[in-house]
């Protein structure tokens, strides 16, 4: 059987809800006698988990630091806790996490070497004595408030193209639309975001495609390849078993049988 996961979600609004996905707080009563192991979706976010309990395992590897800043996820990915975990985390839009994490290639690790580090562990400390989620989850939230960057011209470009990605349009009649080189938009975007344009695009169009069959799980399957860039039905399931590690099919079959699924390889 599996444990009681406790688990409070705050989504930003106002300002922040440009830089942040999401603020946090969970646990696992210590007295459960297992653990749980949820599936996430790939939304090529980063973000950061402070660890207040025992081990974190991260697609099968564990980690047992207390500050663990995490990459940009291309692929459905697991996390497994076990009973008496108490952790909460930040989760950035892409993109965003470049402004406060800095480069993603060290990903995941315990440190990173630049002033927002520092910041971060000084609120991990800050964190220990605050009781509760939402205790946890407004301490995070001010902070967040306090230390949020301003955003300059070129963040507000790469926003703006990221939302015009999520609409299934070729990237090069997107590009015209900015007043940069498609080379230099390119670069940026690699940069700060941590992948292509291209595959950002590939990540996106898969996740429509299962938002579709969650809502609407007997929409006919080639239609909703065509619909969403796929070449044809082919097409869309390797880019589904790729990215989500499900095919439309089976999260098609799940969604009839159990209501919306995870995306696991199960």
């Amino acid at each position: 059987m599996s444990a009681t996961l406790s688990l409070r979600l705050l989504k930003p609004q106002g300002k922040l809800s440009q830089h942040i996905q999401g603020v946090w707080s969970a646990s696992i009563p210590s007295q459960e006698s297992d653990g749980i192991k949820q599936w996430l979706k790939g939304d090529v976010c980063s973000g950061v988990i402070f660890n207040f309990g025992n081990g974190i395992v991260l697609n099968d590897k564990i980690y047992h630091q207390k500050l663990l800043y995490l990459p940009v996820t291309t692929q459905s990915h697991s996390i497994s806790l076990m009973p008496g975990a108490n952790l909460a985390g930040i989760r950035f839009h892409p993109g965003i996490g470049f402004d406060y994490l800095g480069a993603y290639d060290q990903l995941p690790t315990a440190t990173i070497d630049n002033e927002k580090g520092q910041l971060f562990k000084d609120l991990y400390y800050q964190l220990q004595s605050v009781q509760g989620h939402y205790g946890k989850i407004g301490a995070m939230y001010r902070w967040l408030l306090t230390i949020m960057p301003v955003c300059d011209l070129s963040v507000t470009q790469l926003q703006r193209f990221l939302n015009e990605i999520k609409v299934i349009k070729p990237l090069g009649q997107i590009q015209k639309n900015f007043p940069m080189s498609q080379r230099q938009l390119e670069r940026q975007f690699k940069k700060r975001v941590g992948v292509t344009a291209k595959e950002y695009q590939r990540i996106q169009r898969v996740r429509n495609v299962l938002e579709q069959l969650k809502v609407e799980p007997e929409t006919n399957l080639v239609d909703l390849a065509l619909n969403n860039g796929f070449s044809d039905q082919s097409h869309m399931t390797r880019e589904c078993k790729r990215i989500a590690l499900i095919t439309p099919k089976r999260y098609k079959e799940a969604v009839v049988r159990n209501g919306p699924v995870s995306t696991s390889p199960r």
